[in-house]
Parts: C-alpha cells; sequence; structure tokens
C-alpha cells in the first residue's frame, strides 16, 4: 500500500518563501538546509517540502495540488487576510459539503485549504 509521503513546493526566494511558511502559515520546520534551499514543515502524515529552484523554472507560480486542513477555515480566511495573504477568492462551499479557499503564497503557487462542513 502506498501513502503520501511529501509533497513539494517550489520557490525562487527561499529566504522568502521560508518566511511566509513558517512565520505567516505557522507551520513547523523539522529540517532545513538554507544554503542548499530546502526545508521540510511537519503537517501531520505528510510533509511539506520547500525547495529552491532555478529562476527559469516553470514550476513556480502555479497551481501547486497542495491541500491544507484547517478546523475553522473562515477564521483562517480573516487571520490570514489580516496578515497580508492574498487569495484567489473568499472561501466556498463545495458540493461535498466542505470548504475550499485558494491562497497564493510568496511566489504566487497556489496552495489550497480545506475546511469541513
Amino acid at each position: 500500500m502506498f501513502h503520501i509521503n511529501a509533497v513539494r513546493v517550489f520557490t525562487r526566494d527561499f529566504d522568502n518563501a521560508l518566511a511566509f511558511y513558517e512565520e505567516t502559515l505557522g507551520l513547523e520546520v523539522s529540517s532545513c538546509d538554507e544554503e542548499a534551499g530546502f526545508a521540510l514543515f511537519d503537517t501531520g502524515p505528510a510533509k511539506l517540502i520547500l525547495e529552491q529552484i532555478d529562476e527559469e523554472s516553470e514550476l513556480v507560480g502555479r497551481f501547486s495540488g497542495v491541500s491544507l486542513s484547517v478546523e475553522d477555515i473562515h477564521a483562517e480566511y480573516d487571520e490570514l487576510d489580516h496578515l497580508g495573504v492574498e487569495f484567489t477568492g473568499p472561501p466556498e462551499q463545495q458540493s461535498w459539503g466542505g470548504w475550499l479557499l485558494h491562497m497564493l503564497d510568496y511566489d504566487n503557487n497556489i496552495i489550497t485549504l480545506v475546511g469541513e462542513a
């Protein structure tokens, strides 16, 4: 059986992206090598990896497919909005009953927050 081990998010500016995930979102860094442009965040069973890549890469600034669970999506939206995080729109209720909220990280990668009904 397979289990998701980690998801990777790419950045052109490691220091500012690291600050976004660690300070703005409050994710806990479990391993970091700033010189290599690599950080691993504890997000539960799967890890989030932040990885510095080449300036020319098309992997930065796109829909990432990364979804992070939150307890109260509306409170999270208000708090992150207050901190200056950009969103593609407000939280939207889905046909399955839960809520989705898409935000932009430092490099305009789209990260999804998921809240239960």
